[in-house]
C-alpha cells in the first residue's frame, strides 16, 4: 500500500541480539532494535516501524484500488463508503454529522508515518479543513450527485489536503484491518504485544467504533505500534 518511491527509501534491519541493550546509541531505533529481533526489511511484507520519529512515507489508496487482491479492493470500497457517508450528510444534512465523521480522522500515531520531526505525535484534521471538505461536497455538482471514485480527488479540490492527509484518512478508515494484519505478523515473527483499545471505521454500521487489538509497543513509553505494507 506504500507508494513506489516509499519502497525505495527503505533499507533493511539487522540487529545484534548479543548486546544487553540492542538499541543503545540508535537515535531513532526500529521496533526490532529494542526487542533484539533480527528482521531484514527486504524479507518481510511490512514496514518495520521507527519508535521516536515519523517515517516520511504515506499510504496510497490508489494502490488499494489498483490491486488484484480482492481484500485490498474491499478496503478501497470501505474508504469510498466513508467518503460517501460524509457526502450524504454534507449535501442532505445534518452537516454537523458530516463534520463529526471527519473529526475522528487523524494521523494515527500507531503507524508513525508523516513529516513530523523528532516526534511521532499525530494531528487531527483541523476545523478549517473539515469545513472545506464539507463545502466541497456541497458546491461541486459532480460530487453532490455522484460522490468520489478516488479519494485523491480531494487533494485537487480542498486546500491543505495532500498525500499526507489522504494517507491519514485512509489509515483511519482501514485501521481495524491494519490491526488484524499487525496481530498476524507479530505472531509469525515473535514480536511482543499488549492489548490496546483503538477507534476504527465500521463499514457495516457506517460509523466509528472502539475495538481491541494486540499491538507491539515501544518499551520505553508503552506507546503502541501498528504495522503496514
Amino acid at each position: 500500500m506504500l507508494s513506489q518511491e516509499d519502497d525505495e527509501r527503505l533499507g533493511y534491519v539487522a540487529v545484534d541480539d548479543d548486546r544487553v541493550d540492542p538499541a543503545a546509541g540508535i537515535v531513532n531505533p526500529r521496533l526490532s532494535d529494542v526487542f533484539g529481533l533480527v528482521i531484514r526489511q527486504d524479507e518481510v511484507d511490512f514496514v518495520v516501524p521507527h519508535l521516536r520519529e515519523d517515517l516520511p512515507l504515506y499510504i496510497d489508496p490508489f494502490l488499494l484500488w489498483k490491486s488484484d487482491d480482492q481484500e485490498y479492493r474491499r478496503l478501497h470500497a470501505d474508504l469510498l463508503g466513508f467518503a460517501d457517508e460524509v457526502r450524504k450528510h454534507a449535501v442532505e444534512g445534518p452537516t454537523t454529522r458530516a463534520s463529526l465523521l471527519l473529526s475522528e480522522v487523524s494521523e494515527p500515531v500507531e503507524l508513525g508515518l508523516g513529516y513530523a520531526v523528532g516526534t511521532k505525535r499525530g494531528s487531527a484534521l483541523g476545523s478549517g479543513t473539515i469545513d472545506s471538505i464539507v463545502r466541497t461536497f456541497q458546491q461541486v455538482p459532480q460530487l453532490r450527485s455522484a460522490g468520489l471514485d478516488h479519494l485523491e480527488v480531494l487533494a485537487l479540490l480542498v486546500p491543505g489536503i495532500a498525500e499526507d492527509r489522504i494517507s491519514d484518512l485512509t489509515a483511519s478508515v482501514i485501521k481495524s484491518w491494519l490491526a488484524e494484519f499487525t496481530e498476524r505478523r507479530c505472531e509469525e515473527w515473535g514480536i511482543p504485544t499488549s492489548r490496546r483499545s483503538l477507534l476504527g471505521w465500521d463499514a457495516a454500521t457506517l460509523g466509528w467504533r472502539q475495538f481491541d487489538a494486540r499491538l507491539p509497543f515501544n518499551p520505553s513509553d508503552g506507546s503502541p505500534c501498528c504495522l503496514h505494507r
